[in-house]
């Protein structure tokens, strides 16, 4: 099962696997608080930068934030993120609260819904 949940909610045993997917190392967590840091499913500084000032819509971000992706390293993150959840539990975690529109759900979407070539080809 595939899961999101804020970095800062506290770790539960159904977690699984919690791994984070955020650019930047949250404020006051621990090291212990995840399992595995996978930055490079994180979007790039510009596009958070421009998403948190209200230049690009969620529509927009979703767009960009799926061609930055595109890439060898988040791509091989795709593949292992996917065999672990057919495996068992997984968490994604980020700094935003649970609810808010994140990439953390885009993932949740690309992985469940296997609509991107990019996680099938590789």
């Amino acid at each position: 099962m595939l899961r999101t949940k804020s970095i800062y909610k506290p770790k539960h045993v159904d977690d699984g696997a919690r791994i984070l997917v955020s650019r930047y190392y949250p404020r006051g967590v621990k090291r212990t608080h995840f399992d595995d840091w996978m930055r490079q499913l994180a979007p790039s500084p510009s596009l958070l930068r421009r998403y948190k000032q209200g230049l690009v819509t969620s529509e927009e971000y979703t767009i960009e934030y799926k061609t930055e992706i595109d890439n060898d390293d988040a791509l091989q993150a795709l593949c292992k993120l996917k065999h672990a959840a057919e495996a068992g539990n997984v968490t994604l975690l980020c700094y935003e609260p649970e609810g808010e529109f994140c990439h953390r759900c885009i993932l949740k979407e690309l992985l469940l819904t296997g609509s991107s070539a990019l996680i099938v080809s590789k």
